[in-house]
């Protein structure tokens, strides 16, 4: 199988993959209950649903294959988040700010220090990401103003 994590940080991902593989049991087992069910439904009454069997129970177990894999992906980020390091949060933290955010934290932090960030420091990280947000926030209310909000 192959990866199934969209994150960069490899122990982020590494666990997300191990916690969707634990979780694919129990949605096998699921999906195969719903199929047995929705067969029982259809052979009941077949002329009510307007198509084939397996037309309809395909499209059906389908749409609760991708909603239940969007389920556990969702709980899995956040307990792989839990389970990583602090400086893999905050190293998260700092990809999530947008690219321009993340320069202008660069060169904030460079202007309030006098040296450049360690991205390997957490310390320098967490006010990479401090400043970051500074900078978003900033931004937004440049933003308002000129909207007029």
């Amino acid at each position: 199988m192959g990866t199934w994590s969209n994150s960069k940080v490899p122990s982020v991902r590494n666990t997300e993959n191990k916690l969707i593989r634990d979780e694919f049991p129990k949605l096998l087992d699921i999906i195969m209950k719903q199929e047995d069910y929705l067969r029982k439904e259809y052979r009941a009454n077949p002329e009510s649903f307007g198509e084939k069997e397996d037309t309809y129970v395909n499209r059906e177990v389908n749409e609760l294959i991708r909603a239940a894999a969007n389920g556990i992906k969702t709980n899995i980020k956040d307990i792989a988040l839990a389970e990583t390091s602090p400086y893999n949060r905050t190293q998260l933290a700092f990809r999530k700010l947008s690219r321009n955010d993340q320069e202008r934290a660069i060169s904030r932090f460079y202007r309030m220090k006098g040296y450049h960030a360690n991205p390997a420091d957490e310390e320098d990280l967490k006010d990479l990401v401090m400043y970051g947000q500074v900078e978003a926030d900033i931004m937004r209310e440049k933003k308002d103003i000129i909207r007029g909000k």
